[in-house]
């Protein structure tokens, strides 16, 4: 499986819309979701296509197999180059979506390590006391309460995308800069403007930068980098087009460097740092508790870049995924000697999803997701050498359904979560 940037640039304000909560209001997200890429991508490769009476019937078009649309995006929800969700970018580094364990002083929110005029008390992360706590529940005699380190105010959660910086291990809030434009709705049948229907439109601003990820074969992505040269990189993402939105210049990097990764630290890196700031955390609640011992088990998270769809043994959809839900998954892909998986604990929150399929010309199956930065927080006896090529494969391929347009992105204990003190 190859792995390439994807590097978006705004040539006319985006207007990426979400379900409305109010019917005149009209907000966009401040990312692009992979499906908005992949479905402006198929529309421009149908324009190519040479059997137009199969268009909607991709599966029995006899030139298929030398189709780029059939190739790089396929229907059969198996075949296909995947995109993840585009998020707002510094430099072309890639940022990172907030996790729900990730907290910040609800007086004065922020890292502390951006430079501005505002006083900022730091953001940090709750997994590892959580981990701690529920594990020592039976026997502490206080409780772990979120506040604020600096000012003893309480603490919310942090909602910001935000980017990391390894050489001076900083970290700093991005947010796509929106405007909002007011218009008057328009009567269909005299072309003139409708009598009161007024509406507000939110869009980020023309020349915002976002990156994300694109996985397939080597074929395929030499394939996607040719078919978006030929397009001389543009694509129409979003809503509003006819209005003058959403021309975009897109951009594939092949061959990435450890430095230029999504996630800088290997796998077993990761979790080695990751289950030694546990033992340090737990080490510091012996005061509270007689049982706060070494731990004895290895443990991990889970944490979901983007919403995805899971569903258990049942076919029913679920928000959280007990251990041997996991264990199951792994297995059906072909990990069957993984040890034993246990739920430690779960911050997981639903997002109900819709859309539009381009291929087909209607709409998308709509079902309940489980909302990007959820986290599921695991633990085993013993992370094997089979426990570790299977999580490898959970973060290059995902989880859930619907992969292939961005959903059940995951990444195995992000490193934030070692932020147990504001940065």
């Amino acid at each position: 499986m190859a792995e390439a940037k994807l590097i978006v640039r705004s040539k006319q304000p985006l207007y990426i819309g979400k379900r409305k909560v109010l019917s005149r209001f009209m907000e966009t997200e401040d990312q692009i979701p992979g499906s908005r890429i992949r479905a402006a991508l198929a529309l421009k490769l149908l324009e190519e296509c040479k059997a137009p009476e199969f268009k909607e019937n991709h599966t029995d078009c006899p030139q298929k197999e030398n189709c780029p649309f059939w190739i790089l995006i396929g229907n059969d929800f198996k075949n296909g180059v995947r995109f993840t969700d585009a998020r707002t970018s510094l430099e072309n580094e890639f940022s990172h979506p907030p996790l729900s364990t990730m907290k910040t002083c609800k007086v004065y929110p922020g890292f502390r390590t951006d430079r501005d005029d505002e006083e900022k008390h730091g953001v940090f992360d709750i997994a590892i006391p959580s981990i701690v706590t529920e594990e020592l529940k039976e026997t502490l005699i206080i409780l772990y309460y979120q506040k604020c380190f600096e000012c003893g105010e309480d603490a919310k959660p942090y909602t910001k995308t935000f980017i990391i910086k390894q050489e001076n291990k900083s970290s700093k809030d991005l947010k796509a800069n929106r405007h909002s434009l007011t218009s008057v709705g328009i009567d269909r049948n005299t072309e003139t403007q409708k009598e009161g229907v007024l509406y507000s439109l939110d869009v980020i601003n023309q020349g915002t930068e976002f990156v994300g990820r694109v996985f397939g074969t080597d074929e395929e992505i030499l394939l996607l980098e040719e078919k978006i040269r030929e397009l001389n990189g543009m694509l129409f993402l979003g809503g509003e087009r006819s209005s003058g939105y959403g021309r975009t210049q897109v951009e594939i990097k092949k061959g990435l460097l450890a430095k230029d990764s999504f996630i800088k630290e290997g796998l077993k890196e990761r979790i080695e740092k990751f289950n030694e700031k546990i033992k340090e955390v737990w080490g510091e609640f012996e005061v509270f508790s007689k049982a706060a011992k070494n731990p004895q088990e290895v443990y991990f998270t889970v944490d979901f870049i983007s919403k995805a769809f899971l569903k258990n043994s049942l076919g029913e959809p679920v928000l959280v995924l007990k251990g041997e839900e996991l264990k199951s998954i792994l297995i059906q892909n072909g990990f069957t000697e993984v040890p034993g998986i246990e739920l430690v604990r779960a911050f997981s929150s639903p997002e109900h999803f819709i859309g539009w399929s381009t291929a087909w010309g209607l709409p998308k199956p709509s079902g309940l997701a489980v909302k990007g930065g959820s986290v599921m927080i695991y633990k085993v006896k013993i992370m094997t050498d089979e426990l570790l090529r299977a999580l490898e494969y959970l973060e290059k391929e995902g989880i859930g359904e619907r992969k292939e347009e961005g959903f059940g992105e995951v990444v195995i204990c992000h490193p934030f979560h070692r932020e147990v003190l504001p940065v």
